[in-house]
């Protein structure tokens, strides 16, 4: 059954897996969200349906799916984030599919849960003040909070702070 209380426990922990590869952190995701009660899929993309993930509830459990859409690691992980934040919110009474241009008051708050889980809002925003984006700077910021700097990229070009084009060399890719 779905045990809110064990899934927020488990957050730290998922936090972990980004610096492992999938092959190592695949598994231990699924298990731990066994053990609250949602279980995690991986599906194939659909083809122009620009669906990243599913959260829908059935028999007092929640699953959380994922489509690995465009493969890129950083995207991977703000979609997983993004749907945790939906089941701890309680977003999925009816089943929620994400695309990426799903607007609302509940997408706001599980996209603001995914970014502040994956990077600390405080030491975010001090990042952001300081001004220097430099891949060294990216790098340094990154080992400092243990996180991938891939995570770190994904959120500042999401956010308008960088250009999409910037340390593609950085980004890593999930699949084949």
């Amino acid at each position: 059954s779905f045990n809110k209380g064990k899934l927020k426990n488990f957050i730290p922990t998922f936090r972990e897996l980004t610096l492992k590869d999938p092959a190592d952190f695949y598994p231990e995701m699924k298990r731990l969200c066994a053990k609250c009660g949602v279980a995690l899929v991986l599906v194939p993309y659909l083809p122009k349906t620009y669906i990243c993930g599913a959260t829908i509830w059935r028999n007092n459990k929640a699953i959380l799916a994922l489509s690995v859409r465009g493969k890129r690691a950083d995207v991977f992980w703000f979609t997983f984030f993004h749907e945790i934040g939906h089941i701890i919110n309680g977003d999925f009474e009816d089943g929620l599919i994400d695309y990426d241009f799903a607007e609302g008051e509940k997408e706001d708050r599980a996209d603001e849960f995914a970014a502040n889980t994956m990077i600390d809002i405080a030491a975010y925003k001090s990042f952001i003040i300081e001004g220097d984006f430099s891949l060294t700077s990216i790098k340094r910021f990154s080992a400092n909070h243990n996180i991938p700097p891939y995570i770190l990229i994904g959120r500042l070009q999401r956010e308008g702070i960088i250009k999409y084009t910037q340390y593609s060399s950085e980004k890593v890719m999930y699949g084949h």
